[in-house]
């Protein structure tokens, strides 16, 4: 019974995937929870988790075929990692800034309420990570402030998740510091932009457009730092699409995704998950391939400068599709 069921609610989520080609939103709804304060980097000074650059050597890991090509990467200066503490950052800058030349920019991916107190990188967690799923950018960008104040009012309980999201290491603290990242990293001298993706999904289009904006308004000698919670989905996704963007016309889109795993990230055109709990995740990740390939699509076949925007781009070529 319990797999008729689920094989029923995959196929209707599989038909709702197909209904449009890249969802504003996931489609699901979660229900009402008392978010716990994970924590999401102690406050020590070691490296962040999946830390990588595009300098980089290859990682011992298999692929398909040969080995990608590097065409481009001793230029994209870029790098990746999961969420940082303050003592992680500062060493992870240190790091950036002994192969930096120009100005930093640090590109949070998180939709989900994230912060620091007394330096520890903590955020709201609730099933799925999906808090602010349906909440406009304002919204998001308020609530997340008045979470994070909140623990100066009185001592709160931060917690170490384990793989089933339950608490297996739990602490009682006094806050004397409550901080978002955006005031962080700009108290650090540090550029800062946050594209509020939802965790396990896709970009949005609009975020799609707003990445662009951003990638062409970047100088020459920029470095950018690109970071999720865990340093892998959304981390992996949109350092693919800057390879894209600044090496696509010369380097295939599967030695793009292979490199990029490689380097240290999660393959980004994998659609599989390994538990039943996960499977949600399945038609997320369909979306996440076909935005990726549609983006190689776009970059390669438009003007360097790209004049037309991805959203009016990827709206006449659906027209030509149907």
């Amino acid at each position: 019974m319990k797999k008729i069921i689920s094989f029923v609610f995959m196929l209707t989520m599989l038909l709702a995937c197909e209904s449009v080609l890249f969802a504003a939103e996931p489609a699901m709804q979660t229900v009402q929870e008392t978010p716990i304060w994970r924590i999401d980097n102690k406050n020590i000074s070691t490296m962040p988790k999946s830390f990588r650059m595009a300098t980089d050597p290859f990682q011992n890991k298999k692929i398909k075929g040969e080995l990608p090509s590097r065409l481009g990467l001793e230029n994209l200066h870029i790098s990746g990692s999961s969420e940082f503490s303050f003592a992680s950052y500062d060493k992870m800058i240190e790091k950036i800034k002994s192969v930096a030349s120009g100005p930093i920019y640090i590109v949070d991916l998180r939709q989900e309420s994230h912060g620091f107190v007394n330096g520890i990188a903590v955020s709201a967690y609730i099933s799925r990570d999906w808090i602010n799923v349906g909440k406009s950018t304002a919204q998001v960008e308020k609530d997340e402030k008045a979470w994070l104040r909140s623990a100066l009012k009185a001592p709160i309980e931060i917690s170490v998740l384990d793989d089933d999201k339950n608490a297996y290491e739990t602490y009682k603290i006094v806050v004397d510091n409550a901080l978002t990242e955006k005031e962080f990293v700009t108290s650090r001298g540090q550029n800062y932009l946050r594209i509020q993706a939802t965790d396990h999904s896709s970009f949005t289009n609009e975020q799609v457009n707003d990445f662009v904006k951003f990638y062409k308004k970047l100088p020459q000698d920029a470095w950018i730092h690109f970071h999720c919670m865990a340093g892998e989905g959304r981390t992996t996704q949109i350092m693919v699409m800057y390879d894209i963007l600044r090496n696509g016309k010369q380097v295939s889109f599967e030695d793009i995704v292979n490199r990029q795993y490689l380097l240290g990230g999660n393959n980004a055109t994998k659609i599989t998950v390994s538990n039943e709990k996960d499977s949600y995740k399945v038609p997320l990740y369909k979306e996440k391939v076909k935005l990726l390939k549609k983006f190689y699509e776009y970059v390669t076949t438009s003007p360097d400068d790209l004049p037309i925007s991805w959203s009016k781009w990827i709206k006449e070529h659906n027209q030509d599709e149907e």
